[in-house]
């Protein structure tokens, strides 16, 4: 199971809730990560935005969300194109 999946199961975030289930699949399934260079990175990144949130509920954590994305398409190698399509699923 790749890791930022794992990661999400494991914390209960749901990843159809950020990108349309058909989507996430065909990426879970076609895309073979390297995980170890990305995982501690978005696994600091996670903490950093729980705690914040657990500070103050109202805490902007939309720059460290961006980054972790911008992390998840590396890990995955997604072209401009496949990225375009994941924000567009989202409403960005």
């Amino acid at each position: 199971m790749p890791i930022f999946k794992r990661f999400l199961k494991e914390k209960n975030l749901v990843p159809e809730a950020l990108f349309r289930r058909v989507e996430v699949e065909k990426l879970l399934h076609s895309l073979e990560p390297d995980e170890s260079t990305y995982s501690s990175a978005i696994e600091a990144l996670v903490t950093r935005i729980l705690a914040a949130k657990a500070a103050n509920p109202a805490a902007d954590v939309a720059a460290q969300e961006r980054e972790i994305d911008e992390r998840v398409y590396a890990l995955y190698g997604l072209r401009p194109e496949e990225i375009r399509m994941i924000e567009e699923s989202v409403g960005r």
